[in-house]
């Protein structure tokens, strides 16, 4: 069988089942990317593009992301065509549709099913977009640049035989009429790999050496540190703790730069605006950057107490492996985190934009951690139950190659959704017409009308 792959971060989703796949020597597996990772998956003919083109300047700001995503898509067409003329012709194609790389493959694969990965539908209302601050309200141009980002997605729909996502909120935040052809379906993490560790101390890149007895550890992780993942909340419960447990010490993982939201132009990271604005114990709290995979399970099981945050947004991998690794998790409660875990079953949850609450919870914790011991143990069994890669890995494989046969819509998505039903996933968020709003209420009004903006 012939596969072809497209994400412009290698390997990202892909990772584990583009790996599989490889493994079996009848197969022939390639992947498109732009980005030259040190990652390499044995039997992936990684190809690597370079998508980028300069914007003309006259193009109204709100189509430039749509432009810049047909730029790319004319790189994945001219290398699909390559490949056809050296007599590659993929029995399935499997794409992320978020940058808009598969644009133009039907032009050159007419015939060849395809597979996108539907992350988000932005809205201005009822998700991160008006999140933060409560009651935001969104200008005009917001409305406009997303509108338009949104067709990049649209496009890759409809270009698609099949669609699939990783929770029922984020199908949710899709149109009703796309619903029908999204399966939801998690890519899961390695729960062998990511498992608890017995830790007593840890010595951080610095130098620096922290231990269970004398030091209370509270753990962060974020790709980037940003106000999507909560981290100017988090920063404001730091400054508190610190003033109120003098053996709170701070372990953070994550870059300076921006995944989410919109970068400003010579604005500092907001880490860096975060210390001048509060008064924080810089000795107390660790910032490591990015780190290897080894040391990032480390800091997730050195701790006494793991916080999560997140705006209604993508559910980030980190989280399910902070439950894999048997973590205290205090998390806010937002509608990613309250359709995976449940409160005071598998995590401590809180109001986003409450540091106070946050504290409380995080105090609790410090103060009787064998209270909640049951919660790590939950936490752990959840992953393993219902995102282990392991069970997972073959329903995604089984899906693909539905698709590769012809079958349409495939069987295995019936399978799927036995699957969630025997774990309760889809009592409510099945019942969706459309998005969720911040704590899992269908709101009255979820397409904005022009008088919102």
């Amino acid at each position: 069988m012939k596969y072809l792959f497209l994400h412009p971060n290698y390997p990202a989703q892909y990772k584990f089942i583009a790996a599989k796949l490889a493994q079996d020597p009848n197969n022939q597996v390639v992947f498109f990317t732009n980005k030259n990772r040190e990652v390499k998956i044995p039997g992936v003919n990684t190809v690597f593009f370079d998508p980028y083109k300069e914007v003309p300047k006259d193009i109204n700001i709100f189509c430039s992301k749509f432009v810049q995503g047909s730029y790319r898509a004319v790189s994945v067409a001219r290398l699909c065509n390559q490949l056809k003329k050296q007599g590659f012709i993929p029995d399935v194609i499997v794409a992320h549709s978020g940058w808009g790389d598969g644009f133009y493959i039907k032009s050159v694969f007419p015939d060849v099913p395809m597979l996108n990965y539907m992350e988000f539908f932005f809205h201005a209302k009822d998700t991160d977009m008006d999140f933060d601050p409560p009651n935001k309200v969104c200008t005009t141009e917001d409305i406009a640049r997303t509108t338009t980002n949104n067709a990049i997605h649209m496009t890759n729909y409809f270009n698609a035989d099949w669609c699939i996502t990783p929770t029922f909120w984020q199908r949710s935040v899709h149109p009703p009429e796309m619903h029908q052809k999204i399966t939801v379906l998690h890519e899961g993490v390695d729960v062998d790999k990511i498992a608890p560790l017995k830790l007593d101390s840890i010595t951080l890149p610095n130098g620096v050496q922290l231990n269970k007895k004398d030091h209370e550890i509270i753990t962060h992780v974020e790709r980037n540190l940003e106000e999507h993942r909560g981290f100017h909340i988090f920063m404001r419960a730091v400054e508190k703790i610190q003033k109120e447990r003098p053996n709170a010490h701070f372990i953070v993982i994550g870059g300076d730069n921006v995944s989410y939201g919109w970068k400003v132009e010579g604005q500092k990271p907001l880490r860096q605006r975060m210390l001048e604005e509060l008064d924080i114990d810089e000795s107390r709290i660790h910032f490591l950057g990015y780190q290897s995979y080894e040391n990032y399970q480390k800091v997730l099981n050195i701790g006494h107490a793991h916080i999560y945050m997140t705006y209604p947004f993508v559910l980030s991998w980190s989280f399910i492996e902070s439950l894999a690794s048997g973590c205290q998790v205090i998390c806010s409660s937002t509608t990613p985190l309250m359709e995976a875990t449940k409160d005071n079953e598998h995590v401590l949850m809180f109001d986003f934009h409450d540091p106070e609450a946050l504290c409380d919870q995080v105090y609790k914790v410090l103060d009787n951690p064998k209270k909640y011991e049951d919660l790590r143990h939950n936490a752990r069994n959840l992953a393993v139950e219902q995102y282990n890669v392991h069970k997972l890995l073959p329903m995604h494989i089984d899906l693909i190659n539905d698709l590769a046969r012809g079958e349409i819509p495939p069987p295995t998505a019936k399978k799927i959704k036995d699957m969630h039903k025997k774990h309760g996933k889809n009592k409510i968020w099945e019942k969706s017409w459309g998005a969720y709003d911040h704590q899992g209420h269908y709101p009255k009004r979820f397409y904005p009308s022009v008088d919102a903006a």
